[in-house]
């Protein structure tokens, strides 16, 4: 008989019949690891999410998409992440310890949906521009995202609507019907690791074969330089495939450890010491989520560029704010001609110098959309 780990709980019988008084040192670090874990996820998504929410003259190619993504990140970590690993007491209530799983499941399906469908989405508007105006336009993405939020959301509930109800006395994580629950599980691994490395590997491959294809038709046009031109297209070409190969690599070493620990030990008989590299590669294929704006906020030129403005004032802020706080308080001393004096001196400078951000901000409203830094 094929004995079951829930996705999102390693040691389960350990964890649900431990009291408050019975957490051990190990227990409270770990606690704290995943506290660690949710409040990074939160800071990420939230900057990514700001920037893409309030710059909204931002074009970024697969924008509502990335919005989507980062508010799935925000709830896996709020709603899960949080009250499931940091705060575990949350998981003593025997209704909770049946839906903090089922729900932890449906955002994890939800933020890899998203992953291939923004490579989908990249792969269009690189490889059949014309394509992407006519078919990729809001409503089709706002549809489609719709459709993906109902079905991640709805399909993890589909055991506790049927062969393992919700129990609202105790955790009971016995499965009368094992055949059951492993076509669920098998089902549910291969839509959201197995389908997303397939789309994503798929996706990028064809952007970067179009890219070498076009190969021939630049040294066509720059034909008066052709050794510059050729070298330059080396380097482009060659910094696309880094990132694509980054984007897939990260996501494949963070998801499939996890993975194969899992399904390896679904056939065969559970050590501790088996427990406890499951614990360990779940929690680095749960912090995923964490990491994930970061890639796509430094591969994104224009999300990257608005980060480095945005550090910049916060640091101009700082600096203000321990240099010219003490001229404000001597300022009490200063005569109002000479204020006036300062105030008619600064006015002159500001009409006779434009401001360079002014100029950068205007200027890059006719920039294209970019995917990847040049």
């Amino acid at each position: 008989m094929m004995l079951t780990i829930n996705i999102s709980a390693t040691s389960i019988a350990t964890v649900t019949a431990k009291s408050r008084n019975e957490i051990t040192t190990g227990d409270k670090i770990a606690h704290v690891m995943w506290g660690l874990i949710a409040l990074l996820t939160v800071v990420t998504n939230s900057i990514l999410l700001y920037i893409l929410i309030k710059k909204r003259n931002l074009r970024v190619v697969s924008k509502s998409i990335l919005i989507s993504m980062a508010i799935a990140s925000l709830l896996f970590a709020v709603f899960y992440i949080l009250p499931r690993w940091g705060i575990p007491y949350f998981y003593l209530n025997p209704i909770l310890c049946h839906i903090l799983p089922a729900l932890g499941q449906s955002f994890i399906l939800t933020i890899n949906f998203h992953v291939w469908i923004i490579a989908v989405d990249r792969y269009i508007f690189i490889v059949h521009p014309q394509r992407h105006r006519a078919h990729c336009t809001k409503t089709t993405i706002r549809t489609t995202l719709a459709v993906v939020w109902i079905v991640t959301l709805i399909m993890p509930f589909v055991p506790l609507m049927t062969y393992s109800p919700i129990n609202s006395e105790h955790c009971n994580y016995i499965v009368q019907d094992n055949l059951s629950n492993a076509v669920f599980y098998l089902t549910y691994f291969i839509l959201f690791f197995f389908v997303p490395v397939v789309i994503v590997t798929v996706a990028y491959c064809g952007i970067l074969i179009m890219l070498y294809s076009r190969k021939k038709h630049y040294n066509q046009q720059l034909i008066m330089d052709r050794n510059a031109s050729v070298h330059k297209h080396h380097i482009k070409n060659g910094r696309t495939l880094v990132h694509m190969l980054i984007l897939i690599g990260v996501f494949v070493v963070f998801w499939l450890p996890f993975v194969l620990i899992f399904l390896i030990l679904q056939l065969r008989t559970k050590t501790e010491i088996q427990l406890q590299a499951l614990k360990v590669t779940q929690f680095i294929a749960f912090s995923y989520p964490a990491f994930n704006p970061v890639l796509y906020s430094y591969f994104t030129l224009k999300i990257r560029k608005e980060l480095v403005v945005m550090f910049g004032q916060c640091m101009n802020k700082l600096h203000c704010q321990t240099i010219c706080i003490p001229c404000c308080r001597s300022t009490s001393s200063i005569s109002p001609e000479q204020h006036m004096q300062r105030y008619n001196s600064a006015a002159g400078r500001i009409i006779d110098v434009k401001h360079q951000s002014t100029v950068a901000e205007n200027s890059s409203l006719f920039e294209d959309d970019d995917i990847l830094p040049s």
